[in-house]
């Protein structure tokens, strides 16, 4: 563990439960997904800044296409457009995406301790594709999806939405995120969360109000192993 919110250990309880992010956390998709919407914004006339990409991370396509769109004065129809584009370039290329390492690992070890659930942005066909590749679906006894919610990250309604499936306070759950929204969403419903240092770096992580930061799996595991 690379360090850990002081003020969180004297309050935190055992946790029942594991709830997963997916992209970014079990899978290496962001580079995938931001190449697949500079692709269809520019087919729009718009060139998207790394900037653009990076305040995104973790949100929904929608959100994102939506605001920009918008900035750049994009009727509904074109936006529409670019948010297909998007989807279809993603899921012709989704077989290349690599697992992010040490992530099966971990949620089968998880799998045989703690009640495991899932909260992603995923629209909830690219949440059945990737837990179907990855061969852990039957592993999580709760999910929630981008069709689950009226507010994405980071609105904590996904989180709250989980945490009532399976009938436990958010403040039994451990999270594993990656994210800035995503911590931002797991935090806002009261969970406690943990942060892998992949996507965003540990002080931006911990601003954003991650209870733990963890470099990998490894390190993360060893954590659990002392909660269980």
């Amino acid at each position: 563990m690379l360090t850990e919110r002081t003020d969180w250990t004297k309050q935190m309880t055992k946790p029942q439960a594991i709830v997963f992010d997916m992209d970014g956390v079990l899978i290496d998709s962001e580079e995938l997904h931001a190449h697949a919407k500079r692709i269809a914004f520019e087919h729009a006339g718009i060139a998207l800044s790394d900037a653009d990409l990076r305040a995104y991370i973790g949100r929904s396509d929608a959100v994102m296409i939506d605001e920009i769109g918008a900035r750049h004065g994009l009727a509904d129809g074109r936006k529409s457009a670019v948010l297909n584009e998007k989807k279809q370039f993603y899921e012709q290329e989704e077989q290349g995406i690599k697992i992010v390492p040490g992530a099966i690992e971990f949620v089968r070890w998880a799998a045989q301790h703690y009640r495991l659930a899932l909260a992603t942005s995923a629209t909830p066909r690219n949440r059945i594709a990737t837990l179907n590749r990855l061969g852990i679906a039957d592993l999580f006894e709760a999910v929630a999806d981008l069709g689950d919610i009226s507010e994405p990250k980071p609105s904590p309604e996904i989180y709250l939405t989980v945490t009532s499936r399976l009938a436990l306070r958010p403040s039994q759950c451990l999270v594993v995120e990656d994210a800035l929204t995503g911590v931002l969403s797991a935090k806002g419903a009261g969970c406690c969360v943990s942060a892998l240092t992949r996507t965003f770096a540990a002080r931006e992580l911990l601003d954003a109000g991650a209870d733990f930061i963890f470099e990998d799996f490894a390190s993360l595991k060893r954590f659990a192993e002392i909660e269980k």
